[in-house]
């Protein structure tokens, strides 16, 4: 859901190469795809788990960059655009309430 949340929000990333973990349990499989990248953008959740896999690339050498700040009050990408949707809904709710015909 994190890919399909972050296409959502910039179309053009859809042009880019993808890696979809679905679980950081899978990084070790992904090492030779990242390795054909010259900068990795992560945008891995907001847990233990993603901070320390995070942590494990750049150790490793990857040049990566966090974008986990975009969602930092959050799990993930996608909770984060949930509640970025519902709060521009109940925003165009009211306007629309305060419409008088």
């Amino acid at each position: 859901m994190d890919y399909l949340s972050l296409l959502t929000m910039s179309p053009d990333e859809e042009n880019k190469a993808a890696l979809i973990l679905n679980s950081i349990n899978n990084i070790k499989k992904s090492r030779f795809f990242l390795s054909k990248h010259k900068l990795i953008c992560s945008y891995l959740d907001n847990d233990e788990g993603g901070k320390r896999t995070l942590e494990q690339l750049k150790r490793e050498g990857f040049d990566v960059q966090d974008y986990s700040s975009v969602f930092q009050n959050y799990k993930d990408l996608n909770e984060y655009l949930c509640a970025e949707f519902k709060h521009s809904e109940k925003a165009e709710n009211k306007r629309i309430k305060g419409i008088k015909l």
